[in-house]
């Protein structure tokens, strides 16, 4: 992502907060390996098509961003950061954490931390297919979930 893409009208971009600048990009990277920032979350808000395929000021903000976040973020941090930012507020929200135990329900993410790959709208699988990060190289592709004794996969 470049600095150009704050001055285009794509709608894409329409996001609250909205896309910084490579200068806020840096600070933020460093906030992370400083430690001052505690987690990395997506605002995963889809827009429908009707609501972003309009003139700029028009579109409503929002952008998907499950399906990215994770690559994303591993293409800027080691694969153990990654996972300590995306999940480690569980504790500070009371979230229970399982143990991969026999007889404990896991909740488990399938991944691969070195997969290269473009993220295109054929993996979004919101009905929205908006995203601030199409056509970007993203690093380490989540394949699916168990959690609540089911499997869902990508």
């Amino acid at each position: 992502m470049t600095d150009d893409v704050l001055n285009s009208f794509d709608s894409n971009y329409k996001l609250q907060p909205p896309l910084r600048t490579i200068k806020d990009i840096k600070a933020l990277i460093k906030g992370l390996n400083e430690g001052t920032i505690d987690a990395v979350t997506s605002d995963h808000n889809p827009i429908d098509i009707e609501n972003k395929k309009i003139e700029f000021d028009h579109a409503l903000y929002g952008s998907v961003g499950l399906e990215s976040c994770f690559g994303a973020l591993n293409n800027t941090l080691d694969i153990e950061k990654t996972i300590k930012y995306l999940t480690g507020l569980k504790e500070d929200f009371k979230i229970q954490i399982n143990s991969i135990d026999e007889g404990n329900n896991a909740d488990i993410t399938l991944f691969n931390p070195e997969e290269q790959w473009v993220f295109n709208q054929k993996n979004i699988l919101s009905k929205s297919k908006n995203s601030a990060l199409l056509g970007c190289q993203l690093k380490g592709k989540v394949y699916g979930v168990i959690a609540n004794k089911k499997m869902i996969l990508n």
